[in-house]
């Protein structure tokens, strides 16, 4: 079970990473994102908190990525009946606030 652990931890830590290493203005505005993401295999699960700063683009990309990782890795847990409502839930959440904080319209 420690693998499924720790593929997901590099995962995210992947995303962060790029996050972190996109290329951009230094004096752009940013937006700081919060983003649980679920993992779990039958009757053991996990919620991680994630939470970054970054421009507009970086971090719609992040959080995408994010909200795929939420879903890929939810097939074998009885939460994944419900856990997909609440990840899209805080996605869009978290877009709406991206897009107010860029002031886009949605």
């Amino acid at each position: 079970m420690r693998g499924g652990i720790r593929r997901t931890d590099d995962s995210i830590a992947e995303i962060l990473a790029e996050v972190a290493s996109a290329p951009g203005d230094p004096d752009e505005p940013k937006v700081f994102v919060v983003f649980h993401v679920y993992h779990g295999v039958f009757v053991w699960a996990r919620q991680i908190r994630v939470e970054f700063t970054a421009a507009h683009d970086p971090a719609k990309y992040a959080l995408f990525r994010l909200l795929t990782l939420n879903m890929m890795g939810l097939s074998r847990y009885p939460g994944a009946l419900y856990v997909p409502f609440l990840t899209l839930h805080e996605y869009w959440a978290q877009r709406r606030k991206i897009a107010r904080a860029f002031g886009e319209t949605m």
